[in-house]
């Protein structure tokens, strides 16, 4: 069987791509395909897929109209009998031009036979959406439209995958029947990297894409409070560049103002920013203390990065916010506002409370058995052979 793989380069969902395709070989034989847009960074976006055994073949340019349309011609030329679309908001280029390409996508695949999956990495509700928050006649209509958006995916595409239930619960308040929507949650590494104890000083650790939404300024200023009050502790940031840096001047702005405050605490900060492969971020967890994920946006979805590290018995503080709550209880992680005072006090509470932290990292652990790679990718399998 060969199934082809549809995700935005230098993406969570690209590597979400990756790793469920190198499954999927490994265990059925899939022939797997991943196609991806050309990126400004490309190289580095075939790094992840170096050892998977997955094909990575660069196909359709954001902001183009016609991107279904070299999808669809290549995997036609290549043979796939399924195609699973990793949507992200922006995976085509604007939002609402996202929107539209994903149901042309789907509404012309069936003039070839694909069966056509597609994989929600986040579902869209008003609450989620800054703009709008404010105006109630426009959060009416923006619910009329996601309403709209959602019931013509559950029409187009043969399957719907989400990963948590909150999604769920979400589309179906949109009116998309329960029958249609598959709850797989997210794959979680195993953390079974020869790195015992920690490295000097109890570190702090951070990985995921240097962004506004991900809270980083508000970390580095509670290390800073906690450095001022004589506790030994330092920031280890194993960042990476989202597509969305490219493409936009505030995004540039933010990955230089996290690289200067970092700079300033000197020894108590260290930044990396690039590739980094899941072998380095799992030895990474492995000698830190405490991993923190402050980030700070109210969309629907799962963390890749928590997922990644939710094997290594390390203590997680998350905020507050649905894309963790969706997926952990107050007895696998502690939950904050991610505001500087309060990781201050929730850093603080760990490394005094020994207790707290053991129930922590082991009731994460546990969480992390039922959702390794293996026992996802045959989720997966059901659905895709469906």
């Amino acid at each position: 069987m060969r199934v082809c793989f549809i995700a935005v380069a230098l993406s969570g969902s690209f590597t979400f791509a990756s790793r469920l395709c190198e499954e999927l070989r490994q265990q059925y034989h899939v022939d797997g395909y991943i196609i991806t847009n050309a990126s400004i960074n490309n190289a580095s976006a075939n790094i992840a897929y170096e050892k998977t055994g997955c094909k990575v073949v660069s196909v359709w340019r954001k902001n183009n109209i016609f991107a279904p349309f070299a999808i669809l011609r290549f995997a036609r030329t290549v043979g796939c009998d399924a195609l699973v679309v990793q949507y992200e908001y922006s995976m085509f280029g604007s939002p609402v031009l996202t929107q539209i390409l994903v149901l042309l996508l789907a509404l012309f695949s069936k003039f070839f036979k694909f069966k056509i999956i597609i994989a929600l990495h986040g579902v869209l509700s008003p609450d989620s959406l800054k703009a709008i928050t404010m105006h109630l006649f426009i959060k009416t209509l923006a619910k009329i439209v996601l309403g709209v958006f959602y019931k013509s995916i559950s029409m187009l595409y043969d399957a719907i995958v989400v990963l948590n239930p909150l999604q769920k619960e979400v589309l179906e308040a949109y009116g998309v029947r329960p029958a249609k929507i598959n709850v797989i949650p997210h794959g979680v590494e195993k953390c079974d990297v020869g790195v015992d104890g920690f490295s000097e000083g109890r570190q702090i650790l951070f990985h995921g894409f240097v962004r506004p939404s991900k809270g980083l300024l508000e970390l580095i200023d509670a290390v800073k409070h906690l450095a001022e009050n004589n506790v030994d502790v330092k920031l280890k940031i194993l960042g990476s560049v989202a597509h969305q840096t490219f493409e936009r001047v505030d995004e540039k702005r933010y990955v230089m103002e996290v690289t200067k405050r970092c700079e300033e605490l000197k020894e108590r900060c260290i930044m990396k920013l690039g590739f980094h492969t899941t072998e380095e971020l799992l030895k990474e967890a492995k000698r830190s203390y405490i991993i923190v994920l402050p980030y700070k946006d109210r969309f629907i979805e799962s963390s890749g990065v928590l997922h990644t590290f939710m094997d290594c018995g390390k203590a997680v503080i998350v905020s507050a916010t649905p894309r963790f709550l969706a997926d952990l209880s107050p007895s696998e992680a502690l939950f904050v506002n991610p505001t500087p005072e309060d990781l201050y006090k929730a850093i603080k509470s760990l490394i005094e409370n020994e207790e707290l932290y053991k129930l922590l990292a082991q009731g994460l652990k546990r969480k992390a058995s039922s959702r390794y790679w293996d026992i996802v990718a045959q989720e997966w399998f059901k659905v895709v052979m469906k």
